[in-house]
């Protein structure tokens, strides 16, 4: 779907990590629990970071599209890719089970802590430079 990649940038780079969530969703499913998140202790956009980087991609250059089944979720369209990510994530991703307000102060503060890190390293997993990813 031409129409679906043409998005503003911010807009696709949601619609890619949707996308690559949705791919691992059977792998990260079993675990969840009520008023429980699934958390990935290596932080996910780190573990896609590297898959996509160590393939040439970045989240800018991955095509999407609609879930056949489900018409709010993405899928990625190159298959290869996305088994190659289910196989990386199996192997690589470190999970575990914790509370919903655990998960989201984690996110806030660990993340950005590691995003800045890494962009300070002038890596980014959206091919941009460094001086131009981020503006604080």
């Amino acid at each position: 779907d031409k129409a679906l990649n043409n998005d503003s940038s911010w807009k696709l780079k949601k619609k890619v990590l949707q996308a690559f969530r949705s791919e691992i969703d059977p792998q990260v499913a079993p675990l969840r629990a009520a008023g429980k998140h699934v958390d990935h202790i290596i932080p996910f956009h780190v573990l896609l970071s590297d898959f996509l980087l160590d393939r040439g991609y970045t989240v800018l250059t991955v095509q999407v599209d609609w879930h056949p089944e489900d018409k709010t979720k993405f899928i990625v369209v190159d298959r290869e890719l996305a088994n190659a990510w289910i196989g990386y994530h199996l192997q690589h991703a470190k999970l575990r089970v914790i509370s919903a307000a655990e998960n989201l102060r984690k996110g806030g503060e660990e993340d950005l802590a590691i995003y800045r890190y890494r962009l300070a390293r002038g890596e980014t997993y959206d091919g941009e430079t460094s001086a131009n990813s981020v503006s604080h």
